[in-house]
């Protein structure tokens, strides 16, 4: 959402009228409930897509769209692009699709039933041949696309999802003392959380008694929502985007498993734009353009594996001072250079006045 948001706020700008009541109060009132009706009626079958084609047909005549009022429609995820490929059908408009990831190698790598990845397969098959642009988050991405689908590359644009530094940040916070290590946001699959969660116990064993460092997690997990605690983990809870970045603007390190399959490699992590615009060196594996990104950087620490005991030995690196000062300012850079909105944004809205 807060991706969505940054596009419509520069879109309005620079001048052009956006209507979004196809990404927001739409989705929240119908779609989650009418896909699940769908899904269930086609489970094992073939032709989902065209039934699920035939739900958003039947939703699109129901909306008040004037047919010469708009110049594209900019899809965000599969589910939308679905439903955009019918306003396009409808209104003879360009499609432009909002690509996050790769929906394929995530639903495989969360080990959906084997309907699911069918289901996914045939959507994202339909919806890439169905636009006309494709915004990607990464090389890798758009390579994949030409690579499983023959789209052209020259038809699509890399737009990083992106951040703002917070006003006022304080690069000198540091303390030997009360050092505090978190992990923010979601548990999928390919954000391999259960090396986090190990992690208190691999500092201990391979740097030695933590006391002074403590290991935090913000977001919704069910192992930790009732406890507070997991052993040596304090859990925070789930905060609003405001809250979590107020709370981590405060720590010190920010830590980003991950798995290293191509749902990784084709991303965009808002988790590491969020650390970095808080001044929170990253520590991470290599899993893609983001992760070469901090190393171009030098805003954080690049372990080889996803695993514990590497980021414990990347912590202790960071418990000098002078190295987290450091790649602290190195983080706030990386974000002002390549993160930042008005620069994310900036070839967004160059490709939109082209095509308008």
């Amino acid at each position: 959402m807060i991706r969505v948001q940054a596009i419509k706020r520069h879109l309005l700008q620079n001048g052009f009228c956006v209507d979004s009541f196809l990404l927001e109060r739409t989705y929240a009132q119908f779609l989650v409930k009418g896909w699940q009706q769908c899904v269930q009626r086609v489970a094992g079958q073939s032709g989902k897509v065209d039934l699920l084609l035939a739900y958003e047909r039947r939703r699109f005549q129901s909306a008040s769209i004037p047919g010469n009022r708009y110049s594209f429609v900019h899809a965000e995820n599969h589910e939308g692009a679905l439903f955009g490929s019918v306003v396009k059908e409808k209104l003879r408009i360009p499609l432009v699709f909002d690509m996050h990831g790769l929906a394929i190698s995530e639903a495989l790598c969360r080990k959906d039933s084997r309907w699911k990845v069918e289901l996914v397969r045939e959507i994202e098959q339909y919806v890439v041949r169905a636009s006309d642009y494709i915004i990607v988050v990464s090389e890798y991405m758009a390579d994949y696309l030409n690579r499983e689908y023959d789209f052209p590359k020259h038809k699509t644009l890399k737009v990083y999802c992106g951040g703002k530094v917070v006003p006022n940040v304080d690069l000198n916070r540091y303390s030997q003392r009360d050092f505090k290590v978190v992990y923010a946001g979601g548990s999928g699959a390919y954000e391999d959380i259960q090396t986090y969660f190990r992690l208190p116990e691999a500092y201990r064993r391979t740097v030695g008694n933590h006391g002074e460092v403590k290991f935090l997690h913000i977001g919704n997990h069910p192992g930790l929502r009732h406890t507070g605690k997991s052993k040596e983990m304090v859990y925070l809870g789930r905060k609003n985007w405001g809250e979590a970045i107020a709370l981590m603007s405060s720590m010190h390190v920010g830590v980003a498993p991950s798995t290293k399959g191509p749902e990784r490699r084709a991303a965009s992590p808002v988790k590491i734009v969020d650390y970095a615009s808080c001044g929170l060196p990253i520590v991470t594996c290599d899993a893609g353009e983001w992760s070469d990104n901090i190393k171009r950087f030098e805003a954080g620490v690049i372990c080889q594996h996803s695993d514990s005991e590497e980021f414990a030995q990347a912590i202790r690196e960071l418990r000098d001072p002078q190295t987290w000062k450091r790649k602290a300012v190195n983080a706030i850079q990386m974000v002002n250079e390549i993160y930042d909105w008005d620069v994310v944004l900036r070839a967004l809205i160059s490709f939109y006045k082209e095509i308008n």
